[in-house]
C-alpha cells in the first residue's frame, strides 16, 4: 500500500508496543517499564531503536504531561481558595501562615512574570540581530 503523506498513516507497531508504550511513558526506567511490561529489557530497547515507536512514546509522555499540568492548574485554583478561607480563620497563627504563604506565592509568580518578560525581550531583540545579519 502507498503511503499519500497524510498524518493519518497506519501504525506499524504491533499489539505488544502499543500496549507498552503507557507503561514505559510512565515507568521510572526501561528496567522497570520492561518488567511491568513482562517483557525482556533488551526487546524494549530493540523497540525504542525504532522510530515510529519512540515518536509514540514520546507523545504519549506529552499528553500525559499536559492533563497533569490541567489538573495541577486546577488543584491550584482550590488550594488559593483554601487559602483565602484560612486568612479569615480565628487561630491567629494560621492566619499568620496563610498571609506569609499569600505573600511568598505572590512575590514567587510576580518573579516569574519578570523573567518571562525578560526573555521574550531577549528573544525578540536575537530576532532583530538575526534579521539584521541576513540583510
Amino acid at each position: 500500500m502507498a503511503h499519500n503523506g497524510s498524518k493519518n498513516k497506519k501504525s506499524n507497531l504491533h499489539v505488544r508496543q502499543k500496549e507498552t508504550i503507557p507503561i514505559l511513558a510512565s515507568a521510572a526506567s526501561i528496567t522497570e517499564a520492561a518488567r511491568l511490561s513482562n517483557i525482556s529489557r533488551r526487546t524494549l530497547t530493540r523497540w525504542l531503536g525504532d522510530e515510529d515507536f519512540r515518536s509514540r512514546v514520546a507523545e504519549f509522555q506529552q499528553q500525559a504531561a499536559e492533563l497533569a499540568r490541567v489538573r495541577l492548574d486546577g488543584l491550584a485554583l482550590h488550594a488559593i481558595s483554601v487559602l483565602a478561607d484560612t486568612l479569615h480563620d480565628p487561630n491567629p497563627a494560621l492566619r499568620f501562615r496563610a498571609a506569609r504563604d499569600t505573600i511568598r506565592f505572590s512575590t514567587e509568580i510576580n518573579l516569574v512574570r519578570k523573567l518571562r518578560d525578560q526573555v521574550q525581550d531577549m528573544e525578540e531583540t536575537i530576532s532583530v540581530w538575526k534579521g539584521n545579519d541576513e540583510s
